[in-house]
Order: C-alpha cells, then structure tokens, then sequence
C-alpha cells in the first residue's frame, strides 16, 4: 500500500488555504469511487484514547472513512504509536489527513526531532501540502542544499514550490534529475552509487516516457534515497 495515496500532512498559517487542500483532497478521494465520504474530526489535545481507538478501526460497509487530525503535532505518544502500529488496518479502510497550522519549518523541524515511528519515519516521508505564504519562491538551489543535507521532507517541500511556480512544470524533471545525479557521482561509494543511480535512472525513464506525473516520479525517487528502509541513506553526501 502506497501511504502517499491514502495520507495527507497539510501545514501553514493560512485557515483558508488549508480548508481548501482539504476539499480538493476530498475531491480527489472520492473521484472514481462509490459511496458517501464519512469526515471525522479529531481535535488532537482532547483524545479519549479508548474511543479514539475504536473509531479508527470501525468499518464501514457503504461509506469512504476519512479522519481529520488538527493540530496534529499535539498528538499524545500513545495515539502515535497506536496509529503507527494499525497504519495498514486503518488505511485499508480509510483516509487521513494530518493538519496543522505550524509553518512546514516548524514540522519539519519537530518531525525530525521525534522519535515515535509514526512521526520520525511515516509522516516524514509524505509531501507536505503547503497553506500558507511562503517569505520567497525557492530554487533549484534551495533543492541542492536539502539534498546535500539529506533532508527528505525539504527537498519535497521544494518541490512542490517549484511545481507551484511554473506552468511549464515537467521542465524540472531533467533538472532535478540532473542535480541528483551529480550529487551522486561526486560523494557516493562505489557500491552504494550503482544502487542509488538504479533508482535515479528508471526515474529519468519514466518521465521521458511521458504520459505520468512527473512529481510523484521525482517524490518517489527522493523517498527511495533518502527514506531509512532505503539504502540511500548510508550515502556520504556532498556537503555532509
């Protein structure tokens, strides 16, 4: 199961802008499908553990289950761990979307400071939608230096704000996958390079190919080097 599909972490200081990731999320939930979508909010400071947990993992026959996590950075340790230990049950079933009104910064930061596995490894790997106003446009600079310093959930913050800017968008698939590339070549052991341009090349592939998301293709190569469970992780990086 692709969590990618199913999990969605929106962060930003606009009410509005967030609102409206979450209708477009629900939008694309329900295309294609059958059924009502069933919407639970949870407020993350008043969870009754033993409710919550059973609302999570309550069927329904008819209806798309779809739980809505505010300020989900306040979650409690114990409904971490039991999200991260029933993920697959639960996404089987359902949807959720984890919400908060922190800049991506400021997520990002306390993500990566966790160290329960629903924090520092799950919600770590999916694109962040952004709601809120960005001080400036990044760069394809702004994409080397997370990528030097092995930071997955900036280098896809960039690039959904490169995808954002330009209307031309599947110019950044030969970019990006030029930058990794040489960030490869220049710091990867021997052994560990053929791997990762493994990766990198039946990534170039797919977007020449045409006709897929040259986004997902670019955040699936990011998560395959940079995520623990890939052995991307162990490369010494430029810059590190």
């Amino acid at each position: 199961m692709n969590i990618k599909t199913r999990a969605f972490l929106i962060c930003g200081n606009d009410f509005y802008a967030r609102k409206r990731a979450i209708e477009n999320i629900k939008t694309r939930i329900l295309k294609g499908k059958a059924g009502l979508l069933n919407t639970s909010v949870v407020f993350s400071k008043e969870i009754e553990l033993k409710e919550f947990q059973e609302n999570l993992l309550t069927r329904s026959l008819h209806d798309i289950q779809l739980f809505i996590f505010k300020d989900f950075l306040e979650l409690p340790l114990l409904a971490r761990n039991f999200l991260s230990e029933n993920i697959k049950k639960i996404l089987a079933a359902g949807f959720l979307i984890f919400e908060s009104e922190k800049d991506y910064y400021f997520v990002a930061k306390e993500l990566a400071r966790a160290k329960d596995r629903l924090f520092s490894v799950l919600l770590k790997g999916l694109p962040p939608v952004r709601a809120g106003f960005s001080k400036r446009d990044l760069s394809i600079y702004d994409f080397i230096k997370s990528f030097e310093r092995k930071d997955l959930q900036g280098c896809l913050y960039v690039l959904e704000n490169l995808y954002a800017q330009s209307p031309k968008q599947n110019q950044f698939g030969p970019q990006l996958i030029g930058v990794i590339v040489n960030n490869i070549s220049k710091s990867a052991k021997s052994k560990q390079k053929q791997v990762c341009l493994s990766y990198v090349w039946d990534a170039d592939r797919s977007i020449k190919e045409g006709g897929k998301d040259s986004r997902l293709i670019l955040q699936t190569l990011l998560v395959k080097l940079l995520r623990p469970e890939y052995a991307g992780l162990k490369i010494g990086f430029a810059g590190k």
